[in-house]
């Protein structure tokens, strides 16, 4: 099919079209899966952590459901 018959048939603009046709090319169909991406580490210490658990594992006050 062209770009122009795909881009009817599935309603998406010819960018995302051409940069899909680049990553299949170069990666074949793994470019499907979900790949780890590079994010800020959490930065909590395992006392604040443990602050959070206790929150969450607390009974609500009164008033409030649980």
């Amino acid at each position: 099919m062209s770009y122009q018959e795909v881009q009817d048939h599935l309603n998406v603009n010819y960018v995302l079209l051409s940069k899909c046709a680049k990553q299949y090319s170069s990666e074949g169909l793994t470019m499907l899966y979900d790949k780890s991406h590079s994010s800020r580490s959490v930065c909590f210490s395992g006392e604040e952590c443990a602050k959070v658990t206790a929150l969450a594992c607390s009974s609500p006050a009164i008033g409030y459901s649980s």
